[in-house]
């Protein structure tokens, strides 16, 4: 019963559904990945296939560290109550460690009347146990999602419910939600709600009721300095001393998106493209694109001197030469004037 794991992220969506239609039952299962919402969705999906009643009699759930492997194992030799078969749920339970290489041999043997679920965060891919159930059952990554299949994602889901969503608003959806599907799901559920009398969700609703993260909070400020708008720098900097964010937090944020803006620049005037600037940084490629207007705005040169202002500003307030305040602000209207 052999499964070659898929490493396509959208592939990977597909295997559970799959087998379930199929009607196909393995005698092992790992989901796990970064992507908590696919891995949440998946497992619900399976174990309703693999239990529909929720027969309580034969469904066994260990979650968590310190499950004694040896009464996993008397549990699954232990024959179904009036049923094909008894399913055993572990989720993050620490048997991919070597401390669950006995459960690993057991899998080999283990009898046709279980099935086993795993659900893991993360999974060393040297594991015993991984290698077992690569080989005896079904083992699937959920990674994250690229923009174009969370666009198709949302687009798909706003039609269902008989509205239409612009592709330029998806986008800005997305660059200010973050590529979170679970936060996606949320913020959209709110958006849908929000829109019940509308056929078509625009820019302006996302921006009324989707959460507004610190990080918005500085993008608009970066923005609002790109176009030397010093009266919009200074009152988006009062606003967020308004919800209690500190000078120094603000500083350091202005910082990080500057050195960030100064790497896009330079390994874009070296042709790279977005995917492996995107990368480079340890991002989407969606971050990327919402910064390429900024970006535009500036010179290579610009940008290292406004990284430098701000290491400048950052050292002076360190060293007691000025409160930490007036060190942003002063930078805040170098930057505007």
């Amino acid at each position: 019963m052999a499964f070659a794991k898929k490493e396509d992220p959208i592939l990977a969506t597909r295997v559970i559904p799959e087998l379930i239609e199929k009607k196909e039952r393995k005698r092992v299962y790992l989901l796990y990945g970064e992507e908590r919402y696919l891995v949440r969705q998946n497992r619900d999906k399976l174990l309703k296939f693999l239990n529909p009643e929720g027969d309580t009699m034969n469904m066994n759930t260990y979650i968590g560290s310190g499950v004694n492997v040896k009464e996993v194992i008397d549990v699954a030799e232990t024959l179904p109550f009036f049923a094909d078969y008894r399913v055993i749920y572990m989720e993050n339970t620490e048997v991919f460690t070597p401390a669950g290489e006995e459960l690993s041999e057991y899998l080999e043997k283990a009898p046709e009347s279980v099935s086993f679920v795993f659900v893991e965060e993360s999974v060393d891919g040297r594991s015993k146990l991984k290698k077992a159930i690569e080989k005896l059952g079904v083992c699937v990554q959920y990674q994250k999602q690229n923009e174009k299949t969370l666009a198709a994602w949302i687009k798909s889901r706003v039609r269902r419910e008989g509205k239409e969503m612009a592709g330029s608003v998806i986008a800005y959806f997305i660059g200010k939600v973050g590529d979170d599907m679970q936060l996606l799901e949320q913020e959209l559920s709110k958006l849908l709600a929000y829109t019940y009398e509308k056929n078509e969700i625009t820019v302006h609703d996302v921006e009324e009721i989707c959460v507004t993260t610190l990080e918005d909070r500085i993008f608009d400020m970066i923005e609002a300095v790109s176009s030397k708008n010093q009266k919009k720098t200074l009152q988006l900097y009062h606003d967020l001393l308004a919800l209690k964010v500190s000078p120094v937090k603000i500083l350091a944020l202005l910082n990080g998106e500057f050195s960030k803006l100064y790497v896009m620049k330079d390994a874009f005037e070296r042709g790279e493209s977005k995917a492996n600037v995107a990368a480079k940084l340890g991002t989407k490629e969606f971050f990327i694109t919402k910064r390429m207007p900024i970006l535009a705005k500036y010179k290579s040169s610009e940008l290292r001197a406004c990284l430098e202002a701000g290491t400048a500003a950052d050292q002076s307030f360190k060293e007691g030469k000025i409160t930490d305040q007036l060190a942003t602000e002063l930078l805040l209207i170098r930057f505007t004037s």
